[in-house]
């Protein structure tokens, strides 16, 4: 996407990771799920990322690992520098999230409200 964030992450899933999501989804409600097959690359620092993502399609994502001495601009040049080589054009980036995503889907594809109709008493 078109955000530049800071992410941690670590690989597989724990189960109290899985405790964690339960916790928070009953204390605070969970907005969306989104499910999606991802297939991972690793190239250079970059970890790319190709998601098939149910009811949106296809998605590349790339994310460079910025390690201690460098800087996020650094992470930014790979960025941009891989994102040359495999031909991305700066106008196919979307900066909506997933659920985002989702959500402005399941609005267009809902029915249009009913008209309201004022008559004259």
């Amino acid at each position: 996407t078109a955000n530049r964030r800071l992410d941690m992450w670590s690989p597989g899933i724990r189960r109290s990771e899985v405790i964690l999501a339960r916790t928070l989804g009953a204390a605070l409600g969970v907005r969306a799920t989104i499910r999606k097959q991802r297939t991972l690359y690793l190239v250079g620092p970059t970890r790319v990322h190709l998601d098939r993502v149910e009811g949106l399609g296809d998605f590349l994502e790339l994310e460079v690992v910025v390690g201690p001495g460098q800087s996020s601009a650094w992470g930014v040049w790979v960025a941009e520098r891989l994102m040359e080589r495999l031909e991305v054009d700066r106008g196919d980036l979307i900066e909506s999230s997933y659920v985002d995503l989702v959500e402005e889907a399941s609005t267009r594809r809902s029915p249009p409200a009913p008209a309201i109709r004022r008559s004259r008493l």
